[in-house]
């Protein structure tokens, strides 16, 4: 009578719930990540931050310092104008020597270095040109755990080789889920890692955003294993009923 009074609560119950919970998942998340953006921007470019003072300022200048929120817009609108204005002059110009000339500039300043080189790296991969960043790319799988162990599709970075301790190591980077730039960056012994031929990068980020759910139309056919059979079918199904009891 127990199992009976679960069976019909997770059925009931629970199933309801959580059918109510994924239709509405998609949406809320799309919400809740607009709202992100939107509270991130209002507090670097907002109203009383450094740059929006910025902005308000610009734009006092042509409606007058007691139009606060009005000056503050049309800021922004002046803001939007020039960088599409310089978008202009660098598509009709030398992009590649104006790109030049702005990283010499910012290498020669100490401080500003240290952080402009890593961030223009990150801003080139996902620029227009970032093929040419990624083609150095590889979708790997890497063994952890010895024979019995998991294996995680990861990214190698580079073909570059490290020695540590005398060992053969290559640095590879590892997706989280569900946002894949949240991930970490390790250095594992290169006989674990293994090229995934014929699975591009944008495969890899497509699992690791769809929670393993567009796992089978990502990785190639020679990591997926033939059709289910009835048979592997009633076996897979004993397994799961073995282990709930």
């Amino acid at each position: 009578m127990g199992k009976s009074l679960a069976d019909i609560w997770r059925s009931g119950v629970i199933g309801t719930f959580l059918a109510g919970l994924t239709f509405l998942l998609p949406v809320t998340l799309t919400i809740a990540i607009i709202i992100w953006i939107a509270n991130w921007f209002r507090s670097a470019l907002g109203p009383n931050t450094f740059f929006g003072d910025l902005l308000t300022q610009g734009g006092a200048r042509l409606v007058g310092p007691e139009r606060e929120y009005a000056a503050y817009g049309l800021g922004i609108l002046i803001t939007l104008l020039a960088i599409w204005l310089i978008g202009i002059f660098i598509r009709s110009r030398a992009k590649h020597r104006l790109e030049m000339t702005r990283d010499w500039f910012f290498n020669q300043m100490p401080i500003f270095r240290t952080i402009y080189k890593p961030v223009q790296r990150v801003v080139s991969l996902i620029s227009e040109d970032s093929s040419k960043e990624f083609s150095g790319m590889s979708v790997v799988r890497v063994k952890f755990g010895g024979v019995d162990g998991a294996e995680v599709l990861a990214l190698l970075t580079s073909d570059q080789i490290f020695h540590v301790d005398g060992e053969e190591k290559v640095l590879i980077y590892i997706p989280t889920s569900p946002v894949p730039m949240s991930g970490g960056l390790l250095l594992v012994a290169r006989k674990n890692v293994h090229q995934v031929e014929g699975m591009k990068v944008d495969d890899l980020m497509k699992i690791y955003l769809s929670l393993g759910v567009l796992a089978t139309e990502s990785v190639p056919d020679s990591l997926l294993s033939s059709k289910r059979t009835p048979q592997t079918q009633a076996s897979l199904s004993q397994d799961t009923s073995s282990r709930e009891s």
